[in-house]
């Protein structure tokens, strides 16, 4: 009450507090505002809210802002319902920090902190507080390996000591809280101990574990208050909490959301990319090679098969062979006189394309026709391929802002050939690659043009090399992509072996299209070598070759006639 009679309340109004658009949420308690003035019967009483910033469980709030700043889990959260605190403020060589949870389950006895590079768990370096039954708090270090995570052991203390300072912590029935101080540039370099003059993502996590030696898996569903917080954007925390630089309107400035920041959540993202990982191995691990071995290997297999009057897998067309003339007639007769050497039903399927020529005069103006099957099943697996890496692709460009993450000549040492910059550089070659495909197929030359044998040339090496490249970018993402997987082995594993399986069937199906039964005589050797090799070195010139041969046949049966 004042000298006039007045009675002045002041409440605390923490629901007001958060600035609901902000990416890091700036408490700003020196503005202060007045919320009600009112009279009450028998007595004036003004009722005066002040924005008042609680301490909740050691962590003071009335300083944010002030002389640090605070970031708040989830974002817009009442103050008695968020779930994670954190703060920084930067002195001379250390960096304090100040985490907090509140509402927690029973058993959670640690709370961490991680400094990422990207919003994902792994290669990261963590400070954790660990609350042992009955015991002293702990404070160590740990790193995260993939989904796993190391713990500093004792021939790690000194180091520790060098850069690290337990201030306070405490362990209550419903939150938690630790503070400490870290050197912002360690005196040893070492994996478990961030430089803190880098950007970096913030982690935060929760759970329980047994002894200081190994954390124990926090909560993996999203919907639980147990789920780890992750910063919505990098920063650099030395820089931003300096009082000595930065002046109160200034911080203010920093915390805003700049306009480059994505506004996908981090589990969007990462679902995201995780469908784009999907995506991509479907057709390049199944339906591209399928597409490639029935073109190839199964082309007389079920030759024009019409279920129904339909032609589903082939469909026949005719070609025109004009420009060889007799010359086939007389490759055709070669293989005739040959075709009894063998039983095996595959060298007799192959002898069969003899009975496909259709001659329909002789001599000079000899027009030879023949009908072939080609396989629809390439096309349809290739469209379907098509579409799912171009939404794939999408996806990934989404979840990464749609920003270049492969080599470039302004990126800093070492970040141009670093796994991720690889795997963005040898999957968009693949990508290229297939794209290619697509357009040169539209373009394809006839069968009886002079230049088809140099597309069948172009087009089945772009295809293979394509092929290789995205075996190679899916083998570095499970080998060095860990924070993606749970198990790391398991899934390198599984994609070597399934690229080992690819690349085995094509030599097995080499081997058996190529074996003894092409080539029954001397005379016809390389002929059958040049037809049905396309992964020899030497195809083109010996297709070359034979052309030229077939020429020169045809004008020897000009000449008799």
């Amino acid at each position: 009450m004042d000298d006039d009679g007045n009675i002045q309340i002041i409440c605390p109004l923490s629901d007001l507090i958060y600035d609901q658009n902000g990416t890091i949420f700036n408490h700003k308690p020196l503005e202060k505002i007045l919320a009600l003035s009112n009279l009450i019967k028998g007595a004036q009483m003004k009722i005066v809210f002040f924005l008042f910033l609680p301490i909740i469980s050691s962590f003071d709030t009335t300083m944010c802002g002030i002389r640090k700043d605070c970031v708040f889990s989830p974002p817009g959260c009442l103050l008695q319902q968020c779930a994670y605190f954190i703060s920084f403020a930067s002195a001379d060589e250390w960096t304090t920090f100040e985490m907090a949870t509140t509402n927690i389950s029973r058993g959670t006895n640690y709370l961490a902190v991680g400094l990422s590079e990207d919003e994902l768990m792994g290669e990261d370096p963590v400070t954790y507080c660990y609350f042992p039954e009955g015991g002293t708090p702990i404070l160590n270090v740990g790193f995260n390996s993939g989904k796993s995570n190391k713990v500093a052991d004792e021939s790690m203390k000194p180091l520790i000591l060098n850069n690290f300072m337990l201030l306070h912590s405490e362990h209550k029935e419903n939150n938690i809280f630790c503070s400490f101080r870290q050197r912002i540039k360690p005196r040893i370099k070492h994996e478990m101990i961030a430089h803190l003059n880098n950007n970096y993502f913030i982690l935060m996590a929760r759970g329980s574990i047994s002894s200081p030696e190994k954390l124990g898996k926090h909560s993996l569903s999203p919907s639980s208050s147990d789920f780890p917080f992750i910063s919505p954007t990098s920063f650099n925390i030395t820089h931003f909490f300096s009082s000595s630089t930065l002046s109160f309107t200034e911080v203010s400035s920093t915390t805003s959301i700049p306009s480059s920041i994505s506004y996908l959540s981090v589990q969007s993202r990462l679902w995201m990319i995780k469908i784009h990982g999907v995506l991509m191995v479907i057709p390049w691990l199944s339906l591209i090679p399928s597409s490639i071995i029935s073109a190839r290997y199964l082309r007389n297999e079920w030759k024009c098969l019409s279920p129904g009057g339909v032609h589903l897998w082939f469909h026949p067309v005719t070609l025109s062979l004009d420009f060889l003339g007799d010359a086939v007639i007389e490759f055709s007769e070669i293989l005739d006189s040959d075709s009894s050497r063998h039983s095996d039903p595959i060298c007799i399927a192959r002898k069969q394309r003899k009975t496909d020529f259709d001659v329909t005069s002789s001599g000079a103006n000899t027009t030879t026709t023949r009908k072939i099957c080609m396989p629809i099943i390439h096309r349809v697996l290739n469209w379907i391929s098509l579409i799912l890496l171009i939404i794939s692709t999408l996806l990934v460009l989404i979840a990464k802002d749609f920003k270049w993450k492969g080599p470039w000549p302004n990126k800093p040492p070492g970040k141009s050939t670093s796994p991720g910059a690889l795997h963005s550089l040898i999957g968009t070659i693949s990508l290229i690659g297939i794209v290619i495909q697509f357009i040169s197929a539209y373009f394809r030359p006839s069968p009886d043009s002079i230049i088809r044998p140099y597309f069948n040339t172009f087009h089945r090496f772009v295809g293979i090399f394509s092929l290789l490249s995205a075996l190679v970018a899916t083998l570095v993402a499970s080998f060095f992509f860990l924070k993606y997987w749970t198990d790391t082995t398991k899934a390198f594993l599984l994609t070597l072996i399934s690229s080992l399986f690819i690349l085995s069937s094509f030599l097995i199906f080499e081997v058996i299209y190529n074996r003894n039964c092409l080539y029954p005589t001397n005379q016809t050797r390389k002929i059958w070598l040049i037809y049905f090799s396309s992964f020899d070195v030497l195809w083109f010139w010996r297709r070359r070759t034979t052309i030229l041969r077939l020429r020169t046949m045809r004008k020897t049966s000009i000449e008799k006639s």
